[in-house]
């Protein structure tokens, strides 16, 4: 496959298919299966087509949730999509082995540092309309602003947690893994956000 091929291949998801989790649950559904991530990877090595679109399927709406927690911006998030996939394509004879999820979270994490460093400029914090926020149908449209500007308002390090959390649908091991910070310290800035987030949404919905 060509580079070109990959790219057209792969569009970023739309950040509105990321808003699968209800504002009434704090369980986040199960992660991607690392073993079958890692069988299908093998098959991409040795050519396999329709074993890269199965891979791209199971990865493509967590690496766009981790996008968008890395740039906090939905067309910066869609650019350094694009990017990481190119680059775990043309990585592929790379991977070692482990959890590959995390390694290919590494690769969006070093290329949102190269192109930070390239632009010479700070990325934003400031969170776009668009970026999704938890779906219940029977919040009105005010109350799922509020949701959504409760989310953009949280300082960086417990809007990346709960963007991997809830969006990404990660364990708190891969994000202690995919951050490099201790497990202890992903579930206490799991619990500082969703404390925020209780108080803030506290006459709306039970976080």
């Amino acid at each position: 496959k060509s580079a070109t091929a990959i790219i057209v291949r792969c569009n970023p998801p739309k950040v509105q298919e990321l808003s699968t989790v209800s504002a009434h649950n704090v369980d986040a559904p199960p992660g991607v299966n690392n073993e079958r991530l890692v069988e299908l990877f093998a098959a991409v090595r040795r050519g396999n087509i329709t074993a890269f679109d199965e891979m791209y399927e199971l990865i493509r709406r967590p690496l766009m949730a981790y996008c968008l927690a890395l740039t906090m911006s939905s067309d910066d998030a869609k650019d350094l999509f694009s990017t990481t996939v190119l680059k775990v394509y043309e990585a592929r004879d790379k991977f070692l082995g482990g959890n590959f999820e995390a390694w290919i979270f590494t690769i969006a994490r070093n290329s949102a540092r190269s192109d930070y460093r390239n632009k010479k400029r700070r990325p934003t914090v400031e969170v776009k309309d668009d970026l999704p926020v938890p779906e219940n149908e029977g919040l009105e449209e005010d109350e799922m602003q509020i949701i959504h500007k409760a989310v953009a308002d949280l300082p960086v390090e417990f809007k990346t947690v709960i963007m991997l959390k809830y969006f990404a649908e990660m364990s708190v091991v891969d994000i202690a893994e995919t951050e490099g910070i201790t497990l202890e310290l992903v579930k206490t800035r799991l619990y500082r956000a969703r404390q925020r987030l209780a108080e803030t949404l506290r006459h709306i919905v039970e976080v």
